[in-house]
């Protein structure tokens, strides 16, 4: 009998092992899934002020919270091991890399220039960013004096292993049709820069 039990706890432990095995390669293919990269102009003329305008649009949408006051990075969400650790890039030195259409495209559609998704970018309400205030905010990255250290990778857990599983938690890219679909009421012209900025911020709540 004892045996019997003894057999019985080791293939338990191998299936499950071997279940937690097929989670970790199917999210492994998800996270290295590429996506198409159309090229992107943005057609915005930057006036002297775009800078400065552009901080004021990173302040609202958040990437100075997310990224720090200085755009270099930091850990943004932290719910331990079991969970996830999640670390926002240096702006600063991205900006040094990258094209402003390639930024563009990580912003407003979640996706890096080597093709793959990222996780925990709102790009569904930034999609909504007009040329011009995509180009304001990159004006302002670009300002920022470049420094610091390259972030890590995320540390994405057991529990947001099982979340991408299922489907909860998923490449950013992957929210930004179906929430292009969406809109806030529209109140008239009296509001609709008001509705804009709902589209662009609020959606991520």
């Amino acid at each position: 009998e004892v045996r019997l039990l003894r057999r019985a706890a080791i293939l338990a432990g191998l299936l499950f092992s071997s279940g937690l095995a097929v989670i970790y390669l199917s999210n492994l293919r998800l996270l290295h899934r590429t996506y198409p990269l159309a090229p992107i102009t943005l057609a915005a003329d930057l006036a002297p002020d775009a800078a400065e305008r552009g901080k004021r649009l990173a302040d609202v949408t958040g990437c100075t919270d997310c990224h720090g006051v200085d755009l270099r990075g930091k850990t943004f969400i932290d719910e331990g091991w079991w969970r996830g650790r999640y670390y926002s890039s240096n702006l600063t030195l991205k900006a040094q890399e990258y094209s402003d259409g390639e930024l563009a495209r990580i912003v407003r559609e979640g996706v890096r220039p080597d093709g793959l998704g990222v996780i925990a970018m709102p790009a569904f309400g930034f999609s909504r960013l007009t040329d011009a205030e995509m180009a304001a905010i990159i004006a302002f990255i670009r300002s920022m004096p470049p420094g610091g250290s390259v972030q890590r990778d995320h540390h994405t857990g057991p529990l947001d292993q099982w979340d991408l599983w299922i489907g909860k938690l998923k490449p950013a890219i992957s929210y930004v049709a179906p929430e292009r679909k969406k809109a806030p009421p529209d109140l008239g012209p009296a509001h609709e820069y008001g509705r804009h900025l709902v589209a662009i911020v609020c959606t991520e709540c």
